[in-house]
């Protein structure tokens, strides 16, 4: 089981690659003592999922065959773009490329920035403060009891699942995105479960292990831990609410042209991707994920076939006038001179 989560964790992002030194370190001690069709077993089971990969040039293939991407065969860019065929794939180095996660990515990058001993304490100070926000300081407290007490009974388990959960914290606090809290999933899974580990130990510290009072206690304070959690993130469900994306989509759509070129960057192109192609409420809107100078070597091309609207951010040329056309959203139409 551990080996096909791990296969598909692989197989969904490539972070996953690492908790790999901690369930080497818990599974080494055991692996001697293990049958070679065990093993085999549990490498297919990590291969296999990853296999889903091979999607990735099929479909590149097949997008690019059949010119489904607009910002190609309309616009003239070269394959690769969002949401089509993201970083176009196609061929066994541009898929290793891509799954290595390419140029100056900000996949890369966050493992670069790893290597770099003076971020630690920025990394420290941001994790700790978004922990006693997640769990508040009772359960850091009791996580810490954990770690004590079981390293001093299980001091290779315990460093195993240290080395497990830890490695994804500065990677999700100095990858450059726009919500690092996912990454700090494995993490605050740690916690939760050192917290458990610390309250059964405490209460047996003082109390029969078995006894009726020791488990009851111990129910009563982990689901008191619970439902604080669970008030103080309660306005979480108020999200269900939130119409903003739609009242974005519907007001850039009532202020341009149906055959508008419309220029985002991904904080507001992912939802206009959505409109395009999944609500397909866009029209016939072309919609280019793009800073909004990234690709002005294009522009006056463009200019001569729709018109061209920059959605939330400014653009200066000397070869266009800009003319503000909303506000809310902010849309900025190129007009040539």
């Amino acid at each position: 089981m551990c080996s096909s989560d791990l296969g598909c964790a692989l197989a969904t992002h490539g972070v996953a690659i690492l908790i790999l030194p901690g369930l080497v370190l818990l599974l080494f001690p055991r692996i001697l003592r293990v049958g070679a069709r065990t093993i085999a077993h549990a490498i297919g089971h990590v291969v296999f999922p990853n296999l889903l990969y091979l999607y990735l040039p099929i479909r590149s293939n097949d997008v690019f065959a059949r010119g489904l991407d607009p910002t190609v065969t309309i616009l003239g860019l070269k394959p690769g773009r969002p949401y089509w065929d993201f970083g176009h794939p196609a061929t066994p180095p541009e898929l290793l490329h891509y799954l290595l996660g390419g140029d100056d990515s900000a996949v890369s990058a966050g493992f670069r920035s790893m290597l770099d001993p003076f971020v630690y304490p920025h990394v420290v100070a941001t994790f700790v403060g978004g922990a006693v926000h997640e769990f508040g300081a009772i359960a850091l407290i009791l996580a810490a009891a954990g770690v004590f007490l079981l390293a001093r009974a299980q001091w290779y388990e315990t460093l195993g699942l240290v080395v497990t959960g830890l490695p994804c914290i500065p990677y999700g606090l100095l990858y450059l995105e726009a919500d690092p809290d996912r990454y700090m999933l494995m993490a605050y899974w740690l916690i939760a479960t050192l917290a458990a580990v610390g309250l059964s130990r405490l209460l047996a510290l003082v109390l029969e292990r078995r006894s009726l009072l020791a488990e009851g206690f111990g129910v009563a304070v982990a689901f008191g831990l619970a439902a604080g959690i669970f008030a103080a993130n309660r306005h979480d469900f108020d999200g269900r609410n939130d119409t903003s994306p739609t009242d974005f989509i519907n007001r850039v759509i009532a202020r341009t042209p149906p055959n508008a070129i419309l220029v985002a960057n991904w904080a507001y192109a992912t939802t206009l991707g959505y409109a395009a192609y999944v609500d397909r409420s866009l029209g016939d809107r072309i919609l280019v994920t793009a800073f909004a100078g990234q690709f002005e070597s294009f522009y006056p091309r463009w200019s001569t076939l729709r018109p061209i609207y920059m959605v939330n951010q400014m653009y200066a040329s000397s070869n266009f006038r800009t003319v503000t056309t909303s506000n809310d959203p902010l849309l900025v139409q190129l007009i040539p001179k």
